[in-house]
């Protein structure tokens, strides 16, 4: 199923979006952290199991491959300005007035 949302812009980035909800970002703000997206399923165990998580499923790009050990932080991340390959959402040309 879909939805169209008439005279909405598309988002240019993950910060401008109405669904998007992150958890801190770099010391350099490059990249936003803890990233997820209301739009998409929450897939973690702990929230999938009858306790959906009202911020989303995680979306974004692990920066930290080595930090097996680390904060979970740095393996949902979407750089700033941009938007994660996950989105949902995509543009559709406007049409004519009837």
């Amino acid at each position: 199923m879909s939805v169209i949302i008439r005279g909405m812009e598309m988002p240019e980035s993950c910060e401008e979006c109405r669904w998007f909800h992150f958890h801190g970002s770099t010391s350099d703000y490059r990249w936003l952290l803890d990233a997820r997206c209301k739009l998409i399923k929450p897939t973690q165990d702990w929230y999938a199991d009858g306790y959906p998580d009202k911020r989303g499923g995680w979306i974004g790009d692990d920066i930290d491959p080595e930090n097996k050990m680390g904060y979970y932080y740095y393996h949902h991340c979407v750089k700033s300005g941009t938007r994660a390959k996950q989105c949902p959402l995509f543009e559709v040309k406007a049409w004519e007035k009837m």
